[in-house]
């Protein structure tokens, strides 16, 4: 992913801030879990704690084999904000 317009791709680039050595220093350009958890509720998604973020971030990526498929998500959760 390589936007972060998406509530999908700012929860990966968090995830993945928070977590891989090589981007702990661009964490300061990822959005916050509190923000995120604004888009979230926006949309009618209840509050998510980093545990759970991280675990649908690593669903996504093991699930959702090819740029196709996370291009459908992705529209799917912009028609929804």
């Amino acid at each position: 992913m390589t936007k972060k317009e998406t509530v999908l791709e700012k929860m990966y680039w968090f995830v993945r801030g928070r977590f891989e050595e090589d981007l702990l220093d661009d964490t300061e350009d990822n959005d916050s879990l509190e923000s995120i958890n604004a888009q979230l509720a926006s949309l009618g998604i209840r509050e998510m704690d980093l545990t759970t973020v991280d675990e649908i971030i690593s669903y996504v990526e093991g699930s959702i084999i090819d740029d196709p498929m996370v291009d459908e998500l992705n529209k799917l959760l912009d028609d929804a904000e």
